[in-house]
Parts: C-alpha cells; sequence; structure tokens
C-alpha cells in the first residue's frame, strides 16, 4: 500500500530516508533538505507544497529550534512546525515522524489528531545515532586540541545512549573520563567501562584539570552562569538538542569557549543513520496501515 509522505529538513540523512521511501514504492515530496545531495529527488516548491496531502510528515532527528523550526542546515528558507502547516496535510491518517516534539507541537498535533512519533524513544536508532555521534566528537577534538587523548581530563554531561558513546570512545583512547550522571546504575555502568563517576549535581567539582566538558543533556540549567568562572580553562562541546545545555549567548560573553556541535551523526555516518531512521519509519509506516486496517502487499 503506498503513502504519501513529505520528507522535510534535514540533511543527507533525510534525503537517505527519501531515497529509500521512494524505492519502496511511496509518493514522497521532499522540501528544504540538504539539496547538493538530492540526486534524482526533486525539493517541492514549499513546505506547503510538501505537506499538502500527506498522510505522513518526517522530519529529523535533531530537536526542533526556535519557534519549532525545523532543522534544515541545507535550507535557504526556514521550516516551521505550526498549526498552519501541519492543518494542510492528511497526517491524521498515518503520522508525524520526528525526533522529539516540543510542547506546543503536541498540543498542536493532538488537536488535529495526528499520531506523534518520536524517534528519540526508539533504543537501537539511538544507540546507532550515539556511535555516530562519539565518532565525530572524537573528530572535533583532534582537530581543536594540541596534546594527545591521554594527556586530557574529559567531563561527559550525561550518560544516556550519546554520552555511554562517547565516554566509551574517549576512555578508549585514553582519554582520563569523567561521567556525570543522576542515575546510579548509570554510574556504576561507567566505572565498569573504566570511567570515574560521579552524581551530576557534582561535576563542578570535577573540574579543576579538567580539559574539555562534553554537555549531552538538552537543558539549559545543565551549565548555568554561575558554573562559567571555572569553565574559563575548559573547551566546552554541547551536542545537546535546543535550547542547548548551557546560554549560549551568556557563555560567548563570558569568554568561554564553547562549540555548539548539532547533527553530528549526518556529518559522520549519515548513511549508516539515515538507514536506521528509515527503519524506524519504515515500521511506522506499516504499523500505521495495519491500524487502519489495511493489509500491505506480502503481509
Amino acid at each position: 500500500m503506498t503513502s504519501r509522505v513529505a520528507v522535510l529538513g534535514g540533511d543527507v540523512r533525510e534525503v537517505r530516508v527519501a531515497e529509500l521511501l521512494r524505492s519502496n514504492g511511496h509518493d514522497v515530496s521532499i522540501f528544504g533538505a540538504a539539496s547538493a545531495h538530492l540526486n534524482s529527488l526533486r525539493n517541492a516548491e514549499s513546505a506547503e507544497a510538501a505537506v499538502a496531502g500527506s498522510d505522513w510528515i518526517v522530519c529529523p532527528a535533531p530537536g526542533l529550534g526556535p519557534e519549532d523550526e525545523v532543522y534544515a542546515p541545507g535550507s535557504l528558507e526556514s521550516i516551521f512546525l505550526d498549526r498552519a502547516l501541519l492543518s494542510l496535510s492528511s497526517a491524521s491518517k498515518g503520522g508525524l515522524i520526528l525526533g522529539q516534539a516540543s510542547p506546543t507541537v503536541a498540543a498542536v498535533a493532538t488537536a488535529l489528531a495526528i499520531p506523534v512519533l518520536e524517534m528519540k524513544r526508539d533504543r537501537a536508532l539511538a544507540v546507532v545515532v550515539g556511535s555516530a555521534v562519539a565518532e565525530a566528537v572524537t573528530q572535533i577534538l583532534i582537530g581543536a586540541t594540541s596534546r594527545l587523548f591521554r594527556e586530557m581530563r574529559v567531563l561527559v554531561l550525561g550518560y544516556g545512549a550519546t554520552g555511554s558513546a562517547i565516554a566509551d570512545t574517549l576512555s578508549a583512547l585514553g582519554c582520563d573520563v569523567v561521567v556525570a550522571s543522576r542515575n546510579p546504575v548509570d554510574r556504576e555502568l561507567a566505572r565498569r567501562r573504566r570511567c570515574s563517576a560521579v552524581d551530576f549535581d557534582s561535576w563542578p567539582e570535577c573540574l579543576p584539570g579538567t580539559s574539555i566538558v562534553i554537555n549531552t543533556v538538552p537543558d539549559r540549567a545543565a551549565i548555568r552562569a554561575d558554573h562559567f568562572p571555572q569553565l574559563s580553562d575548559a573547551m566546552v562541546v554541547d551536542i545537546s538538542s535546543p535550547p542547548g545545555g548551557l546560554d549560549h549567548a551568556a557563555a560567548e560573553k563570558a569568554g568561554l569557549t564553547v562549540v555548539w556541535a548539532r547533527g553530528l551523526a549526518g556529518v559522520r555516518a549519515p548513511i549508516t543513520v539515515g538507514n536506521a531512521q528509515f527503519e524506524f519509519v519504515k515500521s511506522a509506516i506499516a504499523n500505521g496501515l495495519r491500524a487502519n486496517g489495511v493489509k500491505e502487499s506480502g503481509q
């Protein structure tokens, strides 16, 4: 059974998803993706044209920006996931697939009876993304530092799928890795993997001698302004989705060295991660069709 699918924004990962959807027989409309990689796919004239009449709307895994702006680094035009756009679709028959819905998007989707499926809730996909991000972070650190990893102490805030992958990778490369997590089980797992571990609220005590702080927690209170003086000698790499793990404008004003690196999985391994995202989308569409009483061919 063919569905009409709109793919909005993103990078090479979303182009890969669109290509695979089309090869699986779906009617795919794409807008705002990294156009240099579209190949045989064509951009719709606008986000509205892409979404109009679509049963499914697929957005990138990186979180939504201010005003629910879709992550679209290759697009000249901003895409906002608002009521006006969503109401053009037929997604009440299918659904909205994205990394994580903001409260406003969730409310609009509920009002329009559009099911929401969040990729960040899929553990297998999170592990694939975490592996790609860990490799990309390693590349960033190689380019930004002048010492061997064995001479660096790195503090990793958060120990989910991404934080654990980063900690494992840097520890294997010789870094002295400290993990900050609120979950005591995660702290014990980190110690089992030869990292040090502290309760999240205690991480500022670990800053003396720390070269790099890597934040994976999407909460602007993760690194507060009162922490800034202690971070003057460290580089902060924030890989969290908007609004980020700290106030970036305030950090810049305070003279901190901060790298806000988003979409790293799309930089390091877009085909691998795109394939994994496609499996999530493919399963969502298949389950949606079955839920609506449509028997797929071959089922």
